[in-house]
């Protein structure tokens, strides 16, 4: 099977190469038999394995490979793992299946996760209609919050993302962003003025939350094209605090 890796943040100040040697010499050590070439930011493995070895398992198992070098090097090392190859002609799939986890791993639960691509389901579904130009309705009013927040330095766009992961518990939404009840409240009216949604409306959830999705995907997908995405890029809707 193949795993490719990435560092996602902090790699500023970090010996990559080092990084990579050093998770190079442990995963050809602690996979036999494997091997394992890096490029600037990812490294990726053709990890040979047991024929019923568990992804879930494996997943966990890299993740335990990598993190001593994360506080080594204090960055945050994301993993995509493909399915088992059980013939030669399968690695050219696998090592797409292992790009895409990774890259939709990391919108899905962020820098520093381990995904196997059978993790991915309708994500992986999400990330091809990512790439299409066509954009519904509900992409384009985010898309407007996206833009507000560039230019403004608002937090309207995580505001929608956190308020729907939280499935409209405005307390509990209000606690993950920092912020009062009153100020998700101005939040929310801001929103229905710059994009003309009513988040708080659950008959809106599902189409948004699909949008919300999409537009994470199309913009690591934009961000990875330039040399891999990293936390704390100019223009990323991640922040929670603020306006």
């Amino acid at each position: 099977m193949v795993a490719a890796f990435e560092v996602a943040e902090g790699a500023a100040g970090a010996d990559v190469d080092r990084l990579w040697s050093a998770l190079r010499q442990d995963l050809v050590g602690g996979f036999p038999g494997s091997l394992a070439a890096h490029r600037d930011h990812t490294l990726t493995a053709l990890l040979r394995v047991a024929p019923a070895t568990s992804l879930d398992r494996l997943a966990e198992r890299l993740c335990e490979l990598k993190r001593p070098h994360e506080r080594r090097q204090d960055v945050l090392v994301s993993v995509g793992v493909s399915r088992l190859c059980r013939a030669v002609d399968e690695y050219p799939d696998a090592f797409e299946q292992a790009r895409h986890a990774l890259l939709i791993g990391r919108a899905m639960r962020g820098p520093g996760s381990a995904v196997t691509f059978d993790e991915l389901g309708a994500q992986w579904h999400l990330f091809h209609v990512a790439q299409q130009q066509v954009r519904d309705v509900y992409q384009e009013r985010l898309q407007r919050l996206v833009e507000h927040d560039r230019a403004k330095g608002t937090h309207l766009f995580r505001t929608v993302e956190v308020y729907l992961e939280c499935m409209g518990n405005a307390k509990l939404a209000a606690e993950r962003l920092f912020v009062h009840r009153n100020t998700l409240r101005l939040r929310f009216q801001k929103i229905r003025q710059v994009a003309e949604l009513d988040v708080t409306d659950p008959g809106r959830w599902f189409d948004l939350m699909m949008a919300l999705r999409i537009i994470r995907l199309r913009e690591l997908t934009a961000r990875a094209g330039h040399g891999g995405a990293r936390g704390g890029d100019r223009g990323s809707p991640r922040s929670g605090g603020g306006p």
